[in-house]
C-alpha cells in the first residue's frame, strides 16, 4: 500500500501527492475544529433546528434589517449572531457557507440560505411577502437576484448606510436572542 495518496480534486488544478500522515493529520484538525464549533453552538444556546440569521455585526444596512425583523417577528421565532462571532463563523462552517461579510445567511433547522434567497425565506416566515411579490420575486432567477444582492446591495452598503466601529451590542430585552452574548 502506498504511502503517499493524490491529492487536490479540483478541476484542473494540478495534483499533489500527500503523506498518509499530512492526510491523517488534516482529518483530526477538521474534527477538531469540528467539536470546537459544536462546543461554542452548545454553549451559546443553538438548538438543532433554531432559525437563526447571520449578518454583517458592524454594517448599518444590517443592523436596520435585523431591528427590522425583530420588530416584525411577532412569533419570537429568530437568533441572530454576528459573521464576525465565534456562533456565525461555527455555524457557517457547520452548513459549509462561505465565511464571507458580505452575505447574509439564514439557517432554517437543517437548511442555509445565503443571499437573495436568505431575504426572500426570512420574508416569507414573517408573512413579509404576499402570494403574488413573492410569485413575481422567485420567477426573477437566482442567478439575477443573487448578482443584484452581491454587486449592488452588498459592495455598496457601506457607502450607502455607513459602518459601524464594532458590532451592534443588544438591549437587555434583546439578549435572548443574540446567540453572540454568552447567558
Amino acid at each position: 500500500m502506498s504511502a503517499f495518496v493524490l491529492a487536490g480534486g479540483v478541476r484542473g488544478a494540478r495534483p499533489v501527492l500527500v503523506s498518509r500522515k499530512v492526510q491523517l493529520a488534516r482529518c483530526a484538525s477538521s474534527a477538531r475544529m469540528s467539536e470546537v464549533s459544536e462546543t461554542v453552538l452548545r454553549e451559546r444556546g443553538y438548538k438543532e433546528g433554531d432559525r437563526v440569521i447571520l449578518f454583517d455585526g458592524v454594517c448599518n444596512m444590517c443592523n436596520a434589517g435585523v431591528n427590522m425583523v425583530m420588530s416584525l417577528d411577532k412569533r419570537d421565532q429568530f437568533k441572530f449572531a454576528s459573521l464576525q462571532g465565534d456562533v456565525g463563523q461555527a455555524l457557517a462552517k457547520k452548513f459549509n457557507c462561505p465565511n464571507d461579510l458580505s452575505t447574509m445567511i439564514y439557517v432554517d433547522g437543517s437548511k442555509a440560505y445565503q443571499r437573495s434567497d436568505a431575504v426572500l425565506r426570512i420574508g416569507e416566515r414573517l408573512n413579509l411577502i404576499g402570494i403574488p411579490a413573492w410569485l413575481l420575486l422567485l420567477t426573477v432567477p437566482k442567478p439575477m437576484r443573487d448578482w443584484f444582492y452581491v454587486n449592488v446591495m452588498a459592495k455598496y452598503r457601506y457607502d450607502l448606510f455607513g459602518k459601524r466601529s464594532s458590532c451592534r451590542l443588544p438591549s437587555e430585552s434583546e439578549r435572548a436572542k443574540f446567540l453572540d452574548i454568552p447567558a
